[in-house]
C-alpha cells in the first residue's frame, strides 16, 4: 500500500486543448474545467451520456485523476475515464468511484487523448456540473514528511469600527494552510521539490495527498505558500513546504 505523500503539480488537463464535449451551457463552458477556481464550472445541458475529451498532442504518462466541485449524485451516478493512444485507439478504461472529491490512482499509462464520461439520471439539478479536473503523473516522495504536521486556519475576514462605535465585519472564507517538514532528503528528491516550485511557483494549483491510503480525508487542492530547502550536510537536505487551500 502507498504510504508516502503524492503530489500532482504538472496538471496536463489545464495545459492542452479540449477537443470535444457532449454539451455545455454557454454561461458555463467546458473550458472552465481548466480554471484555477473550483467555482468556475462546466455545466452540461443533459444528465446522460455526457463527455469531455482532451488532446495532449503526444503520448504522455498518466496515473492520476482528480475531479473536484462536481454535482454528481453519490451512490447512483456513473463515470469512466478512457485513455487513447496517438492513433486514437482506446487503450484503457477506468471506472471512477464517485466521492465528494474524486481522487483516482492507477498504474502508469501512455496516452495522448483523455476522455471522461458521465451519466447521472437521478440528478435533480437537471444537468451535470464539473469544477476542476486534474490529470497527469504524480510525484511520490521517496522520503516522507516527518510524523505529525501542522494545520493553520486562516480567516481573511475584515473587521472595522463604524462611526458610532459598532463592529462592522466583512465575513470571508476560512482557508486551511498545511505545513510539512521533510528531513534527510537526498538530492534526487530535492530536485523534485525544486522542479515543482519552478513549475507552479506560488500561484498555480497543486493536488496534494499526504496519506494515499486514506486519500479522501488527507487531500488538499492548494497552492504553495512557502517553500524552503536547507542543505544540512553534503547533499542531504531539510525541506519545508506549506500549502494554502484553493476554493
Amino acid at each position: 500500500m502507498a504510504t508516502n505523500m503524492r503530489i500532482l503539480y504538472n496538471n496536463l488537463w489545464k495545459n492542452y486543448t479540449i477537443t470535444s464535449y457532449s454539451s455545455q451551457d454557454s454561461k458555463f463552458p467546458a473550458t472552465n474545467t481548466q480554471h484555477i477556481w473550483k467555482c468556475k464550472k462546466w455545466r452540461t445541458t443533459d444528465i446522460s451520456s455526457e463527455s469531455i475529451k482532451l488532446d495532449l498532442t503526444e503520448e504522455k504518462t498518466i496515473n492520476t485523476l482528480f475531479i473536484l466541485a462536481h454535482n454528481l449524485t453519490l451512490g447512483s451516478a456513473s463515470a469512466t475515464l478512457k485513455l487513447y493512444d496517438s492513433t486514437n485507439t482506446l487503450i484503457y478504461t477506468h471506472t471512477i468511484t464517485i466521492k465528494q472529491d474524486i481522487i483516482e490512482f492507477f498504474s502508469d499509462k501512455q496516452a495522448r487523448y483523455i476522455e471522461l464520461n458521465f451519466s447521472d439520471a437521478s440528478n435533480s439539478d437537471g444537468y451535470i456540473e464539473i469544477g476542476v479536473i486534474g490529470v497527469g503523473e504524480y510525484a511520490e516522495m521517496e522520503r516522507n514528511y516527518n510524523y505529525g504536521s501542522s494545520i493553520d486556519y486562516n480567516d481573511i475576514s475584515i473587521i472595522n469600527m463604524s462611526d458610532t462605535g459598532q463592529i462592522v465585519a466583512v465575513e470571508r472564507d476560512i482557508f486551511k494552510r498545511k505545513n510539512f517538514v521533510f528531513e534527510g532528503v537526498q538530492s534526487n528528491q530535492a530536485s523534485i521539490f525544486i522542479d515543482m516550485f519552478n513549475t507552479v511557483g506560488n500561484h498555480d494549483p497543486i493536488f496534494v495527498v499526504w496519506k494515499p491510503d486514506d486519500r479522501y480525508n488527507n487531500f488538499l487542492y492548494s497552492r504553495i505558500s512557502n517553500f524552503r530547502i536547507i542543505e544540512v550536510a553534503n547533499e542531504i537536505y531539510r525541506v519545508e513546504l506549506a500549502i494554502m487551500e484553493i476554493r
